[in-house]
Protein backbone atom coordinates (compact mmCIF):
# COMPACT_ATOMS: atom_id res chain seq x y z
CA UNK A 1 0.00 0.00 0.00
CA UNK A 2 1.22 3.53 -0.78
CA UNK A 3 0.20 4.71 2.70
CA UNK A 4 2.64 2.26 4.29
CA UNK A 5 5.67 3.40 2.27
CA UNK A 6 8.51 5.52 3.66
CA UNK A 7 8.12 8.97 2.15
CA UNK A 8 10.65 11.66 1.12
CA UNK A 9 9.99 15.06 -0.47
CA UNK A 10 13.23 16.65 -1.76
CA UNK A 11 13.19 20.25 -2.99
CA UNK A 12 16.04 20.06 -5.50
CA UNK A 13 17.42 17.62 -8.07
CA UNK A 14 20.64 17.00 -6.16
CA UNK A 15 18.79 15.84 -3.04
CA UNK A 16 16.49 13.60 -5.07
CA UNK A 17 19.43 11.97 -6.86
CA UNK A 18 21.20 11.41 -3.56
CA UNK A 19 18.16 9.69 -2.11
CA UNK A 20 17.91 7.40 -5.13
CA UNK A 21 21.60 6.59 -4.81
CA UNK A 22 21.41 5.94 -1.04
CA UNK A 23 18.19 3.90 -1.11
CA UNK A 24 18.22 1.30 -3.94
CA UNK A 25 14.57 0.35 -3.40
CA UNK A 26 13.32 3.95 -3.63
CA UNK A 27 10.73 4.74 -6.31
CA UNK A 28 10.16 8.19 -7.79
CA UNK A 29 6.65 9.61 -7.71
CA UNK A 30 5.31 12.87 -9.15
CA UNK A 31 1.68 12.74 -10.25
CA UNK A 32 1.31 9.19 -8.97
CA UNK A 33 -0.89 8.01 -11.84
CA UNK A 34 1.51 5.48 -13.35
CA UNK A 35 2.68 4.34 -9.92
CA UNK A 36 -0.88 3.83 -8.74
CA UNK A 37 -1.70 1.73 -11.81
CA UNK A 38 1.38 -0.49 -11.45
CA UNK A 39 0.72 -0.93 -7.73
CA UNK A 40 -2.92 -1.83 -8.35
CA UNK A 41 -1.87 -4.42 -10.94
CA UNK A 42 0.65 -5.91 -8.53
CA UNK A 43 3.63 -5.14 -10.76
CA UNK A 44 5.44 -3.21 -8.02
CA UNK A 45 5.07 -2.79 -4.25
CA UNK A 46 6.55 0.55 -3.14
CA UNK A 47 8.51 0.58 0.10
CA UNK A 48 10.23 3.97 -0.21
CA UNK A 49 8.83 6.91 -2.23
CA UNK A 50 10.72 9.99 -3.41
CA UNK A 51 8.17 12.67 -4.30
CA UNK A 52 9.69 15.15 -6.79
CA UNK A 53 6.63 17.35 -7.21
CA UNK A 54 8.12 20.16 -5.12
CA UNK A 55 11.25 20.54 -7.28
CA UNK A 56 10.69 23.78 -9.21
CA UNK A 57 13.48 23.08 -11.71
CA UNK A 58 11.52 20.10 -13.06
CA UNK A 59 8.52 22.16 -14.14
CA UNK A 60 7.80 24.24 -17.21
CA UNK A 61 7.97 24.36 -21.01
CA UNK A 62 10.34 26.37 -23.16
CA UNK A 63 11.76 26.46 -26.68
CA UNK A 64 15.50 26.32 -27.36
CA UNK A 65 17.63 25.56 -30.43
CA UNK A 66 14.88 23.86 -32.41
CA UNK A 67 13.57 21.79 -29.52
CA UNK A 68 10.71 21.96 -27.07
CA UNK A 69 12.05 21.41 -23.55
CA UNK A 70 9.57 20.01 -21.05
CA UNK A 71 10.38 19.62 -17.37
CA UNK A 72 9.71 16.12 -16.10
CA UNK A 73 6.89 17.16 -13.74
CA UNK A 74 5.02 19.18 -16.36
CA UNK A 75 1.45 17.87 -16.27
CA UNK A 76 -0.61 16.56 -19.15
CA UNK A 77 -3.11 19.36 -18.62
CA UNK A 78 -0.38 22.00 -18.84
CA UNK A 79 0.82 20.44 -22.11
CA UNK A 80 -2.73 20.23 -23.44
CA UNK A 81 -3.37 23.93 -22.79
CA UNK A 82 0.06 25.32 -23.70
CA UNK A 83 0.08 27.79 -26.60
CA UNK A 84 3.78 27.07 -27.12
CA UNK A 85 3.14 23.33 -27.50
CA UNK A 86 0.21 23.97 -29.85
CA UNK A 87 2.44 26.18 -31.99
CA UNK A 88 5.62 24.09 -32.03
CA UNK A 89 4.56 20.44 -31.56
CA UNK A 90 0.75 20.36 -31.95
CA UNK A 91 0.58 16.55 -32.00
CA UNK A 92 1.85 16.52 -28.41
CA UNK A 93 -1.09 18.67 -27.32
CA UNK A 94 -3.47 16.37 -29.25
CA UNK A 95 -2.02 13.35 -27.48
CA UNK A 96 -2.30 15.01 -24.07
CA UNK A 97 -5.96 15.82 -24.69
CA UNK A 98 -6.73 12.11 -25.08
CA UNK A 99 -5.15 10.97 -21.82
CA UNK A 100 -7.85 9.69 -19.43
CA UNK A 101 -9.89 12.48 -17.81
CA UNK A 102 -9.16 16.02 -16.63
CA UNK A 103 -8.48 14.91 -13.06
CA UNK A 104 -5.74 12.54 -14.21
CA UNK A 105 -4.37 15.06 -16.71
CA UNK A 106 -4.03 17.57 -13.88
CA UNK A 107 -1.88 15.11 -11.92
CA UNK A 108 0.01 12.93 -14.41
CA UNK A 109 3.36 14.12 -15.80
CA UNK A 110 5.34 13.68 -19.00
CA UNK A 111 8.39 12.47 -17.08
CA UNK A 112 6.33 9.79 -15.40
CA UNK A 113 5.04 8.54 -18.74
CA UNK A 114 8.57 8.37 -20.14
CA UNK A 115 9.92 6.58 -17.07
CA UNK A 116 7.18 3.98 -16.70
CA UNK A 117 7.14 3.02 -20.40
CA UNK A 118 3.49 1.99 -20.60
CA UNK A 119 3.08 0.59 -24.15
CA UNK A 120 -0.45 2.03 -24.38
CA UNK A 121 0.65 5.58 -23.49
CA UNK A 122 0.37 8.52 -25.89
CA UNK A 123 3.65 10.41 -25.47
CA UNK A 124 6.05 7.57 -26.38
CA UNK A 125 4.50 7.54 -29.87
CA UNK A 126 5.17 11.26 -30.26
CA UNK A 127 8.73 10.90 -28.98
CA UNK A 128 9.42 8.01 -31.33
CA UNK A 129 7.85 9.68 -34.36
CA UNK A 130 9.68 12.99 -33.90
CA UNK A 131 12.96 11.71 -32.47
CA UNK A 132 12.67 12.87 -28.88
CA UNK A 133 15.20 12.73 -26.06
CA UNK A 134 14.76 11.73 -22.42
CA UNK A 135 17.22 13.36 -20.02
CA UNK A 136 18.04 11.79 -16.66
CA UNK A 137 20.33 12.66 -13.76
CA UNK A 138 22.16 10.73 -11.05
CA UNK A 139 24.75 11.73 -8.48
CA UNK A 140 27.33 11.13 -11.24
CA UNK A 141 25.79 13.49 -13.81
CA UNK A 142 23.39 13.65 -16.76
CA UNK A 143 22.50 11.10 -19.41
CA UNK A 144 20.61 11.82 -22.64
CA UNK A 145 18.66 8.97 -24.21
CA UNK A 146 17.67 9.04 -27.86
CA UNK A 147 14.22 7.46 -27.75
CA UNK A 148 14.76 5.87 -31.17
CA UNK A 149 17.80 4.02 -29.83
CA UNK A 150 15.66 1.29 -28.23
CA UNK A 151 14.85 3.40 -25.16
CA UNK A 152 11.57 1.55 -24.65
CA UNK A 153 12.53 -2.07 -23.98
CA UNK A 154 9.24 -3.81 -23.14
CA UNK A 155 6.23 -3.75 -20.84
CA UNK A 156 6.99 -1.01 -18.29
CA UNK A 157 10.72 -1.30 -19.06
CA UNK A 158 13.03 1.37 -20.44
CA UNK A 159 16.77 1.98 -20.59
CA UNK A 160 16.61 3.85 -17.27
CA UNK A 161 18.20 2.36 -14.17
CA UNK A 162 16.26 2.60 -10.88
CA UNK A 163 18.61 5.25 -9.49
CA UNK A 164 18.13 7.59 -12.48
CA UNK A 165 15.81 10.58 -12.19
CA UNK A 166 14.09 11.80 -15.35
CA UNK A 167 14.53 15.57 -15.37
CA UNK A 168 13.53 16.65 -18.88
CA UNK A 169 11.96 15.54 -22.15
CA UNK A 170 13.05 17.18 -25.40
CA UNK A 171 11.12 17.09 -28.67
CA UNK A 172 12.19 18.65 -31.99
CA UNK A 173 9.88 21.45 -33.08
CA UNK A 174 8.12 21.25 -36.44
CA UNK A 175 8.61 23.62 -39.38
CA UNK A 176 6.14 24.55 -42.10
CA UNK A 177 7.21 21.62 -44.31
CA UNK A 178 6.32 19.04 -41.66
CA UNK A 179 2.99 17.60 -40.64
CA UNK A 180 1.72 15.16 -38.06
CA UNK A 181 -1.39 13.13 -37.40
CA UNK A 182 -2.72 11.41 -34.29
CA UNK A 183 -5.54 8.89 -33.90
CA UNK A 184 -6.65 6.54 -31.15
CA UNK A 185 -9.25 3.81 -30.90
CA UNK A 186 -10.53 2.75 -27.49
CA UNK A 187 -13.64 1.13 -26.02
CA UNK A 188 -14.63 4.43 -24.44
CA UNK A 189 -13.51 8.01 -25.02
CA UNK A 190 -10.13 8.68 -23.35
CA UNK A 191 -9.89 5.06 -22.15
CA UNK A 192 -6.68 3.09 -22.69
CA UNK A 193 -6.17 2.49 -26.40
CA UNK A 194 -6.78 -0.65 -28.39
CA UNK A 195 -4.55 0.95 -31.01
CA UNK A 196 -3.04 4.43 -31.16
CA UNK A 197 -0.96 5.94 -33.95
CA UNK A 198 1.20 9.00 -34.58
CA UNK A 199 2.49 9.77 -38.07
CA UNK A 200 4.96 12.43 -39.19
CA UNK A 201 6.01 13.50 -42.69
CA UNK A 202 8.31 16.12 -44.16
CA UNK A 203 7.58 17.41 -47.67
CA UNK A 204 10.12 19.17 -49.88
CA UNK A 205 9.24 20.20 -53.45
CA UNK A 206 6.03 18.15 -53.11
CA UNK A 207 8.01 14.98 -52.41
CA UNK A 208 8.18 13.22 -49.06
CA UNK A 209 11.74 13.45 -47.74
CA UNK A 210 11.08 11.92 -44.31
CA UNK A 211 8.31 9.81 -42.81
CA UNK A 212 7.80 8.20 -39.42
CA UNK A 213 4.82 6.01 -38.54
CA UNK A 214 4.52 4.86 -34.93
CA UNK A 215 1.95 2.44 -33.53
CA UNK A 216 1.14 1.75 -29.89
CA UNK A 217 -0.94 -0.54 -27.68
CA UNK A 218 -0.48 -3.62 -29.85
CA UNK A 219 2.77 -5.03 -28.48
CA UNK A 220 5.12 -4.56 -25.51
CA UNK A 221 6.49 -1.20 -26.67
CA UNK A 222 5.70 1.59 -29.15
CA UNK A 223 6.66 0.46 -32.64
CA UNK A 224 8.23 2.47 -35.46
CA UNK A 225 7.20 0.96 -38.78
CA UNK A 226 10.19 1.19 -41.09
CA UNK A 227 8.25 -0.56 -43.86
CA UNK A 228 5.62 2.18 -43.83
CA UNK A 229 8.33 4.85 -43.91
CA UNK A 230 10.04 3.16 -46.85
CA UNK A 231 6.80 3.28 -48.82
CA UNK A 232 6.47 7.02 -48.27
CA UNK A 233 9.96 8.49 -48.66
CA UNK A 234 10.44 9.64 -52.25
CA UNK A 235 6.72 9.53 -53.01
CA UNK A 236 4.36 12.42 -53.70
CA UNK A 237 2.06 11.25 -50.89
CA UNK A 238 -0.81 10.43 -53.21
CA UNK A 239 -3.82 8.60 -51.82
CA UNK A 240 -2.39 5.40 -53.28
CA UNK A 241 0.95 6.05 -51.56
CA UNK A 242 -0.80 6.45 -48.21
CA UNK A 243 -2.84 3.30 -48.75
CA UNK A 244 0.33 1.35 -49.57
CA UNK A 245 2.05 2.68 -46.46
CA UNK A 246 -0.92 1.74 -44.29
CA UNK A 247 -0.92 -1.78 -45.74
CA UNK A 248 2.83 -1.99 -45.11
CA UNK A 249 2.32 -0.96 -41.49
CA UNK A 250 -0.36 -3.61 -41.06
CA UNK A 251 2.06 -6.27 -42.30
CA UNK A 252 5.06 -4.88 -40.40
CA UNK A 253 3.72 -4.03 -36.93
CA UNK A 254 3.51 -7.01 -34.53
CA UNK A 255 0.12 -7.35 -32.83
CA UNK A 256 0.09 -9.44 -29.66
CA UNK A 257 -2.95 -11.54 -28.71
CA UNK A 258 -5.54 -9.85 -26.51
CA UNK A 259 -8.34 -11.79 -24.78
CA UNK A 260 -10.80 -8.94 -25.21
CA UNK A 261 -10.48 -8.32 -28.96
CA UNK A 262 -9.36 -10.31 -32.00
CA UNK A 263 -5.90 -9.87 -33.46
CA UNK A 264 -7.41 -9.48 -36.93
CA UNK A 265 -9.55 -6.57 -35.78
CA UNK A 266 -6.59 -4.75 -34.28
CA UNK A 267 -4.52 -5.39 -37.41
CA UNK A 268 -7.29 -3.76 -39.43
CA UNK A 269 -7.32 -0.87 -36.97
CA UNK A 270 -3.59 -0.39 -37.45
CA UNK A 271 -4.11 -0.05 -41.21
CA UNK A 272 -7.08 2.29 -40.87
CA UNK A 273 -5.53 4.58 -38.25
CA UNK A 274 -2.21 4.78 -40.06
CA UNK A 275 -3.93 5.87 -43.25
CA UNK A 276 -6.00 8.45 -41.35
CA UNK A 277 -3.00 9.95 -39.55
CA UNK A 278 -1.03 10.11 -42.78
CA UNK A 279 -3.85 12.01 -44.46
CA UNK A 280 -3.75 14.58 -41.65
CA UNK A 281 0.04 14.75 -41.72
CA UNK A 282 0.06 15.27 -45.50
CA UNK A 283 -2.48 18.10 -45.31
CA UNK A 284 -0.63 19.88 -42.53
CA UNK A 285 2.74 19.51 -44.26
CA UNK A 286 1.28 21.21 -47.32
CA UNK A 287 -0.07 24.09 -45.31
CA UNK A 288 -3.59 22.74 -44.84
Amino acid sequence: MLSEAEYHRPTNVESACQLLDDIPEAIVVAGGQSLGLLTKEGIITPEVLVDIKQIDDLQGIERSDGELLLGATTTHRTIEQSELVAEEVPVLAEAAEHIADVQIRNAGTIGGVAAYADPTAEYPLVLLALGGTVVSETVDGKTEYDVRDDFFEGYYRSSLDPHELVTEVRIPTLDENEGTGYEKMAYRENDRALVNVVSHVRVEDRVCSEANVTVGSVTDRPYLSTDASDELVGSELTDEDLENAAAAAKADVPVDPDPSVSTEYREDLVESLVEGTLQDARERARGG
